[in-house]
């Protein structure tokens, strides 16, 4: 499964968008290649998509090695977006596990809300980030990570 990620430095966002299959592995690579970006800050908003996720594979396990692996740290805000209730409940999963002092986590049923709570421009075209830009991207098919054009 394609994961994706953009660091928007002007805005204090990471932006972040699973599509296909998500396993635990695939998220925690992710989740290396996020946090060593050089523009990496552990106190920006993070906004994630798993709408496009069609065979969610994560499994609680995979929840508590996330809380651990996590780099965020307050004053970051993280809005998870889901189309399913297995990705909902993980999701709340790993909402309840953190630490208050971690960050705050809130997930979503649809963009709009995630947007306005976290405070970005109501014009904010969540599609556009990922259509025009290069972005770094896991995906299962491959033996690493590779740059690859919108």
């Amino acid at each position: 499964m394609p994961l994706q990620y953009q660091i928007d430095c002007s805005r204090g966002l990471v932006i972040c968008r699973g599509t296909g299959e998500l396993t635990d592995d695939q998220w925690f690579e992710f989740f290396n290649l996020l946090h060593s970006d050089p523009d990496f800050d552990p106190t920006f908003d993070e906004l994630v998509s798993t709408q496009e996720v069609t065979d969610n594979r994560v499994t609680p396990n995979g929840i508590r090695r996330a809380v651990e692996l996590n780099k965020f740290t307050a004053p970051s805000k993280r809005a998870f977006v889901v189309a399913t209730k297995y990705a909902y409940g993980m999701s709340r999963m790993y909402q309840t596990m953190l630490e208050p002092s971690m960050s705050i986590v809130q997930v979503y049923e649809n963009m709009s809300d995630a947007v306005a709570w976290l405070e970005l421009d109501s014009d904010f075209d969540f599609a556009a980030v990922f259509a025009d830009s290069e972005i770094l991207i896991a995906d299962q098919h491959d033996d690493g990570y590779r740059r690859n054009p919108g």
